[in-house]
């Protein structure tokens, strides 16, 4: 997420701009990705999570099918994602033990998590921000081809008008039809 997108999220929870660290939860709403039960019910705790958490953190819901950038950039592979940033760095909330065993997905765990309990996690480096190369190759390419293609007819026009105003063929040819 841009630091810019952070902050404004963070002005809007009433937290003081990366205070203590930003929690950041990636959700998917394309219909064509299948939400099974439990990213449901992250998805509702996470609003619960965030109202218990509201003045202490800076909290953001990313939609990562509007955001493709985002998913690349922080590696998110599974929907939803709970992330905590601090200190320059990431931490995933934990959805199994060290044993593959899953975790229940509790108020109280992600509450704890945020507090503190990240902290007992090893976090990675914070992924820098990506090129203007980097943000436009992250979309889909039908995306891109609609884009390249708008551009390509924009550019048309635009040499049509220029054409129209300023070629000296079309001067001399008006000038003589005036005189005739």
């Amino acid at each position: 997420m841009a630091p810019k997108a952070m902050k404004a999220m963070a002005m809007k929870s009433g937290a003081k701009p990366m205070t203590k660290g930003a929690l950041a939860e990636a959700l998917a709403t394309e219909s064509g990705l299948k939400k099974s039960e439990c990213g449901k019910l992250i998805g509702s705790l996470g609003g619960i999570v965030a109202k218990e958490l509201k003045g202490e953190l800076n909290i953001a819901k990313v939609d990562v099918t509007t955001s493709p950038g985002v998913q690349k950039r922080f590696g998110v592979d599974g929907f939803p994602t709970l992330l905590f940033f601090s200190h320059g760095k990431k931490y995933e909330f934990p959805r199994q033990d060290k044993k593959g065993k899953p975790l229940p997905d509790t108020v109280e765990r992600m509450v704890k998590f945020a507090r503190g309990g990240f902290q007992k996690l090893e976090g990675s480096a914070i992924p820098k921000e990506p090129t203007l190369l980097e943000a436009i190759l992250a979309y889909p390419v039908q995306d891109l081809a609609l884009v390249a293609v708008t551009l390509a007819g924009t550019m048309a026009f635009l040499s049509g008008i220029i054409y129209w105003f300023c070629c000296p063929a079309r001067k001399k040819a008006t000038k003589k039809s005036k005189k005739a």
